[in-house]
């Protein structure tokens, strides 16, 4: 029997053009700003010194990382949570910031899932927040 718990990490990507200009996005794969791309290199700086390592990194199609629209890290937490989702994006909805993750803990012998944190951003500067 497999008792190994499972580490995983949804992170929405650094500000991209679309963000900067608010152009509601999905559709479009935009890239990154300048200001994008230091929060990518700020989190990777973070995590380096925290020691933080993957075993596996996924990506959808596009440029970013693990899961990174906003949109699909609502219905994975939804799924993960057992929140129902509902129409016109009423109910709960978990707003990501740039840059920002979440850490999930899942015990699949008890099919046990744990909410570790929602939102970090503590990689940003102060004047970011």
């Amino acid at each position: 029997m497999n008792k190994s718990i499972y580490f995983i990490t949804l992170l929405r990507h650094g500000e991209s053009v679309g963000n900067a200009d608010n152009i509601l996005q999905g559709q479009s794969d935009f890239p990154l700003t300048d200001k994008g791309k230091q929060q990518a290199r700020s989190l990777a700086s973070h995590w380096k010194k925290m020691g933080l390592t993957f075993d596996l990194i996924s990506r959808q199609p596009g440029r970013y990382l693990i899961i990174s629209h906003g949109g699909l890290l609502n219905m994975v937490l939804y799924a993960v949570l057992g929140i129902s989702p509902q129409p016109n994006f009423r109910g709960a909805r978990f707003r990501f910031r740039n840059s920002a993750y979440a850490n999930l803990i899942y015990n699949p012998t008890e099919h046990d899932w744990l909410l570790d944190c929602l939102n970090r951003r503590d990689h940003w500067a102060e004047d970011e927040d």
